[in-house]
Parts: structure tokens; sequence; C-alpha cells
């Protein structure tokens, strides 16, 4: 068993208790799920799809080409009835003119639009959520930066009611739904919306494991985030439903070693350079005060420590279109 030294604990009190909803709600990985669940998911997935005129798919805006998923985004697009849609999270830790660059490409295929769900905790810190992503867009337009496609959760209810009003005349009601990969930040961004939207009783129309809040008088969001599963995925972080049962925290932490710029995750973690990602984690566990209680390193730890980094958004970095 190993434990943290408290040194080492104090200067990131803030920082681990900003672990987002997912961890709290995200579905266990793939490989691990029985036959029979397997069926029982691609059963209510679909059920989802079919029962949504928006579908969103929330994306990581540091690496949005890893979070899509190419056939959920034919499947949609085939279907005239339906709306895709493309948020881009996290937006806080990008660069705007890489955003602004993602935002142009992105456009070609559906709308698409930044997003900042701060990452929380408990649903008591839900205030300071909302302000942070209004502050954000409020931020960007005072430096003369493109805010167009930059929203808040005002905007994004307004964008929704725009597009049901334009795009869905002649329906009496329009259902919204997000879907994506875990940790990409769903759950926040749905808790955000639905803090001024009316909760409804069930339609009798809608699967009974799917629940409704109307956010205007004909737009409705469905309480229900769709998953996609990284069953075919190569990327150890689209495989992480949840940092505390990830079996192998490092083949994460090298895959971001890839992503992020060596410079800056020097300067984060406060470590001397490295020559592979064992080295980087041992710096970073004894700089954390990672230690078991035999005195040995606590490499999965620290690990663990930078995937909560990641999942908050406060490692940044950004890849760009190829």
């Amino acid at each position: 068993m190993c434990i943290r030294d408290r040194e080492g604990e104090d200067g990131d009190q803030t920082e681990t208790n900003q672990v987002q909803v997912e961890q709290q709600v995200e579905t266990i990985p793939f490989d691990e799920v029985m036959a029979s669940d397997k069926r029982k998911f691609y059963k209510q997935y679909q059920e989802l799809i079919d029962n949504s005129d928006i579908i969103i798919q929330v994306l990581d805006a540091r690496d949005p080409e890893l979070y899509r998923n190419h056939e959920v985004e034919k499947q949609i697009l085939a279907n005239s009835s339906k709306q895709l849609f493309f948020l881009l999270n996290k937006a806080d830790a990008v660069p705007r003119k890489n955003l602004n660059t993602w935002i142009s490409q992105l456009n070609q295929v559906a709308p698409s639009y930044c997003f900042a769900a701060k990452p929380f905790k408990n649903y008591s810190q839900m205030s300071s959520l909302a302000l942070y992503s209004e502050t954000l867009a409020k931020k960007l337009a005072q430096k003369n930066d493109p805010s167009e496609f930059q929203l808040d959760e005002h905007a994004l209810t307004s964008k929704l009611n725009e597009i049901a009003k334009k795009k869905f005349k002649g329906k009496p009601q329009v259902y919204v739904s997000f879907v994506g990969f875990p940790n990409a930040g769903k759950n926040s961004i749905i808790y955000l919306l639905k803090q001024k939207a009316k909760n409804v009783d069930q339609a009798q129309n809608l699967p009974k494991f799917i629940y409704q809040f109307q956010i205007d008088t004909k737009t409705y969001l469905i309480d229900t985030p769709g998953f996609f599963t990284a069953q075919n995925q190569n990327s150890s972080l689209l495989k992480i439903a949840k940092i505390s049962d990830c079996t192998k925290p490092a083949e994460a932490i090298k895959e971001l070693l890839t992503k992020a710029k060596r410079a800056e995750i020097l300067i984060l973690y406060r470590v001397p350079d490295y020559k592979d990602v064992n080295e980087f984690l041992v710096s970073v566990a004894k700089t954390r005060g990672r230690l078991c209680r035999n005195g040995q390193i606590d490499t999965d730890g620290a690990a663990r420590l930078v995937l909560e980094d990641w999942l908050s958004g406060k490692l940044k970095y950004s890849v760009l279109p190829q």
C-alpha cells in the first residue's frame, strides 16, 4: 500500500479536488463488459440516437481528432432528420489560434463550437463552474479574438434553440443528446445546462432509461450521455473510464508525453529532463511525495496524479490537424 507524503500533498490539494463528474458516472472499459451487457449497451445507445434530433459530439479541444467517431458521424449525417453538432470542450487549455484552425476544419463536417466546462468534484461547485465558462467567453471577446464560436452555457442553450426552430420547424418537441468518449466532459456540460432547465415527466415515447429536461419551449435535453467504446482504438487515453481503475497508467502517460511540449511538462511538474516515461514518473513521484510504505517510489500513483491533471485540463497541450 502506498501513501502520499503530506508535504507533497498540500500544494496540490486544490487540483486534486477538481475531479470531473465523468469519473463518478462513466462506464467501465468495454473489454471488461460481459456479452449480455454489450448487447444492452448497443441497444441503449441506438435508442438514444433514434430518439434524438440534435446529437452533440463532445471532443477534447486539445486533441479533437482523437475523440471523433467517424462511423457515428456518418450514421448521423446520413439521416437528414438529424443534426450533428461538434462541441470542443476544455477550450481554455488550447491556444486560440489552434482552436480556430480546428473549428474551420470541423465546420466543413458539421457546426462546431468551443466550450470550457471547468472540472469540479461535487455539485456545490457548479456556480463557480458557470461563472468560469462565462468569464472565459468575455475574456476572448475583450482580446478581440473571434468569439462567434466560443460558447458559455447560456450561449449554447441559445444556439440549440436556434437550431431547433430553424431546422425542426414542424416538430413540437426537439430532443438534444450528448455523445462521446469517456472524459471528454459530457456530464459536466449536461449538468451545466440542467441548472436552468425544467424537469418534466418521462415521455411515453422515450425508453425508460432516458430522462429529459426542458431548456426552451420546444427544446428538451436528454439527461443520458451516450459514450463511445474504445475497443478498436489504439489510444490508451480513450480506454480510461475511471482513473482509479486504470491498470496501466504509465502507458497513458507515455502517450501524453508525445503530445505535450517537453519544456511545458518540465515547468508544470518542476522536474529535470527525462529520457523516458519511467524516469519522468520517478521524478514526479519524488516531487509530489508519492512513496510506498516500504520507501519505494510509487510511479503508478504519480501517473494517476498526471492523469488527473490531464482530466481537469491543467495539463495543456494542443494537437493540430494533419
